[in-house]
């Protein structure tokens, strides 16, 4: 009986590698696009990323993923042991409370993509007995839905402001747990074909609670007295996610208009806030730089402000729906701290000065970041607390000068 011999020999074999490797694209081989990078200008860790929702997302999880285990682990600790199954499924449920743009959704999807890939699977989260979820990025994203934030601040223009033109004020006053103060970075995102933003942020955290786009306008998010709800009535959009995407479409002479279109679409909102805003003075406008809006459960309303001066701590201020009784104590004394700040002309020293005036720091809570922008000369003044055994106020560090060319420069 003849055999059929095997044509496959194993020169022919080795000829069909070659050709397979002169054939096949490098790209197959290559590592994914990563469209971010870790940076430092002065004491601060920036990330910038840009490009599509999907590749800004895909950077953030890939450079930053470690930092965001770590704080959800770490978030935990504080609950007893016997407590962290219940509250860790609680927390899971309220994903589906959670409202996002579709640019949000898909950023998340990606930076979840970026973390898996990045860590060579998914994480496992060993304090929740559990591998990291999509929903995990979700409910880190709604923190304002979460929490409410203090904080105080004021703007000034005209004569007060003098050769500045424009002067914005803000501490940042938060919770003393580890990750929230220590973790502190500055996020740059620059979408495609939009604005970019600059926010001071979390590993993981895409809000504007403390924000300014390349164009000046500055967001500024503070816990208010108004009513709210026990809970979301429908699915929410989180206030700092809308504020976000508003700020990258948003010029500086349709910022105002395009911010309140999106609080109006927000509202009525489960928790009390006030957003302050700030742009650059607008030539040949009579419009004052700043205004302040209040968002809660029963709608939106918006907060006076005087001829030259903007004061905003945590009450509303002249409103029917202001409970006078209501105003916090310490909300009012700050106000009356800031309001002898800027009865006269405001310098660079004195805004820094105010703003510790009103700081606070114990081991409950503190000023997590200061900062003062001017957005005529396109540049702030920035510093961070700290965290020993209680919060050291950022306002006692020095402030470091940074130029927004610097801050929003060339990503590549």
């Amino acid at each position: 009986m003849n055999q059929i011999k095997n044509p496959i020999n194993g020169k022919f074999v080795l000829a069909l590698l070659l050709l397979m490797q002169v054939y096949i694209p490098a790209s197959v081989f290559a590592s994914p696009k990563v469209n971010g990078k870790l940076e430092q200008i002065g004491p601060f860790r920036v990330l910038r990323v840009w490009g599509t929702p999907d590749e800004m997302g895909y950077a953030h999880g890939s450079l930053v993923w470690k930092e965001f285990v770590g704080y959800l682990e770490e978030s935990l600790k504080a609950v007893p042991v016997n407590q962290r199954a219940e509250r860790d499924k609680a927390m899971l449920s309220l994903a589906s409370a959670i409202k996002y743009s579709s640019q949000t959704r898909e950023e998340l999807e990606g930076m979840f993509r970026g973390i898996v890939e990045s860590a060579g699977g998914t994480p496992r989260l060993a304090l929740h007995g559990r591998e990291l979820q999509l929903e995990d990025l979700m409910i880190a994203n709604a923190g304002d839905m979460l929490r409410a934030f203090g904080c105080s601040g004021f703007v000034v223009w005209g004569e007060a402001a003098g050769d500045d033109g424009v002067i914005a004020a803000r501490n940042f006053d938060y919770l003393s747990i580890p990750s929230y103060v220590n973790a502190q970075m500055i996020l740059v995102r620059k979408p495609a074909g939009a604005k970019a933003v600059a926010t001071i942020a979390w590993p993981g955290y895409l809000g504007a609670v403390t924000a300014i786009n390349e164009d000046g306008v500055c967001v500024f998010l503070h816990d208010g007295d108004g009513s709210k709800l026990q809970k979301p009535n429908g699915q929410q959009e989180p206030l700092a996610l809308a504020l976000k995407d508003a700020l990258e479409s948003s010029a500086a002479n349709q910022a105002v208009v395009k911010i309140q279109r999106k609080l109006q679409a927000v509202a009525p909102y489960p928790f009390s806030y006030m957003v302050r805003v700030v742009t650059p003075r607008l030539k040949g406008s009579s419009s004052k730089p700043a205004r302040v809006f209040r968002i809660d459960a029963s709608g939106l309303g918006e907060n006076p402000i005087g001829a030259s001066s903007c004061i905003t701590t945590n009450h509303y201020l002249k409103t029917v729906r202001s409970a006078v009784g209501q105003a916090s104590e310490w909300s009012l004394e700050r106000f009356a701290k800031l309001q002898t700040s800027v009865e006269s002309k405001v310098t660079r020293k004195g805004a820094w000065e105010a703003l510790g005036d009103v700081a606070v720091g114990n081991d409950k809570w503190g000023t997590l970041h200061s900062l003062v922008v001017y957005p005529e000369r396109r540049e702030l003044d920035l510093a961070f607390g700290k965290l020993e055994e209680k919060v050291i106020p950022a306002t006692a560090s020095e402030p470091y000068a940074i130029r927004f060319d610097e801050l929003f420069g060339s990503e590549k």
